[in-house]
């Protein structure tokens, strides 16, 4: 049985729910794996997923394996490259401690959502690695600080995957060498499910409208975001659907929190989004043609990239986090998902695991 260890970003959830569709593909194309996943922001989502699935490891990591943005926005960009500074010092720690890991559990195959450090161990080792991701930490990074000097340890990770699938929505990706564009990865709904979440949200809670308000598990609603949500509110009656924890919309406000394992269903049965750009939830709103108000950081060049596409193609409005807006649900309901390509197909999953099959497994 080949053994495939598996690193997820420690970044927000959307790193965690698309890996989640592409082991869940791996298993069942692939009867003689064993996955070990690496992680240690989205375990409980991950244990949640895998509960009772025999070929499937969760592994916390000893520390996060990369940084991100930080928990508030705007983005502190001083406090963040001296979060980075430290995070390139660590490096070697990180690299010893998994390399002893990775040794131990005979690894055959390294597959990586955007931590750099399991190109640099796979190399090490004479194990073949794989990218999985629409973007990469050099490339944010970099135009994020205007500039690449001190980042070089993470282009030179990034260089030595052995292959890379790059995901739609995706932003500069400088720092990879041999790679190949994928179709979309993406959780999968259950029609029945979201039938049956829309009949009992709309019966008991006698909402004309149901929207999902998400702001990735990284930041807290704002006054703007909330300011917003209770405008629409006095004009009909909406029921909002919450995945963050302790998410306050508001006095009078109706608000249900999905739970994390199943919010993807819950994102399906709702008639519109205003949500964070994020990955996961862009490629489950594309997949269940839910129209989004999508907030993105401009200073973020991942979020500038994929709204920018979305809104090109017409089914996605977007306004910058953090500034005043209102909720055109006029403009929302005229969105169309025509203009999408057909790389915006949720087959990224069964893509990425027949090619894994022919070069690696």
């Amino acid at each position: 049985m080949k053994r495939i260890i598996f690193y997820i970003s420690d970044v927000g959830w959307g790193h965690a729910t698309r890996c989640i569709a592409l082991i869940e593909e791996l298993l069942k194309e692939n009867p003689k794996i064993h996955i070990i996943i690496r992680n240690r922001t989205a375990v409980k989502i991950l244990e949640e997923s895998f509960k009772g699935q025999e070929r499937v490891e969760i592994a916390p990591t000893q520390e996060e394996s990369d940084i991100g943005w930080g928990k508030s926005y705007p983005i502190d960009k001083k406090k963040l490259r001296s979060e980075v500074e430290a995070w390139i010092r660590r490096w070697d720690s990180f690299i010893e401690r998994e390399v002893k890991f990775l040794k131990g559990k005979g690894a055959d195959l390294i597959i990586s959502d955007t931590v750099p450090q399991a190109f640099e161990m796979a190399n090490k080792l004479s194990i073949p690695s794989v990218f999985v991701s629409n973007f990469n930490w050099w490339d944010e990074y970099a135009y994020l600080f205007q500039e690449e000097k001190g980042l070089e340890r993470i282009k030179e990770a990034y260089s030595q995957a052995s292959w890379a699938f790059v995901l739609p929505l995706e932003s500069n990706n400088k720092a990879l060498g041999l790679f190949e564009r994928t179709p979309l990865l993406a959780r999968r709904e259950d029609q029945d499910t979201v039938r049956n979440i829309r009949r009992t949200l709309i019966k008991e809670h006698r909402a004309e409208l149901i929207g999902v308000v998400s702001t990735g598990g990284l930041y807290e609603a704002d006054d703007h975001l909330k300011e917003a949500i209770r405008e629409i509110s006095q004009q009909v009656s909406i029921l909002w659907i919450t995945q963050e924890r302790n998410q306050q919309l508001g006095q009078g406000i109706k608000t249900v929190r999905a739970p994390s394992k199943i919010f993807r269903h819950f994102l399906a049965a709702s008639d519109f989004g205003i949500v964070k750009y994020g990955y996961s939830t862009a490629s489950e709103a594309i997949v269940s043609k839910l129209p989004c108000l999508m907030l993105y950081r401009p200073d973020v060049l991942e979020d500038c990239c994929a709204t920018e596409e979305l809104v090109k193609a017409g089914c996605c409005l977007r306004t910058p986090l953090g500034e005043p807006f209102t909720i055109p649900l006029d403009k929302l309901f005229k969105l169309s998902f025509d203009g999408l390509s057909k790389r915006m197909e949720n087959r990224g999953a069964q893509h990425i695991v027949r090619r894994l099959k022919e070069r690696f497994l």
